[in-house]
């Protein structure tokens, strides 16, 4: 299982529980470094900065990267 997941606090949350519930990747969209900083200390795996590219791409790209995994 996988969960995108943001990382400010409510994402964190977001995170521990998509963590609880399984998922082996998570996706941060999170534009501030100590907040990805925190989401990886909760569980995230993958990450995506806003400010430095598109980022439905990016989470897209990253889905994608992460299903092809698991086949």
């Amino acid at each position: 299982m996988s969960a995108p997941a943001l990382g400010g606090g409510i994402g964190s949350g977001a995170v521990q529980g998509a963590r609880l519930a399984g998922a082996e990747k998570i996706v941060v969209v999170e534009p501030v470094a100590t907040k990805r900083e925190l989401a990886f200390l909760f569980g995230a795996t993958h990450f995506v900065n806003p400010r430095q590219v598109d980022a439905l791409e990016a989470v897209r790209a990253q889905v994608e990267e992460i299903i092809g995994q698991g086949q």
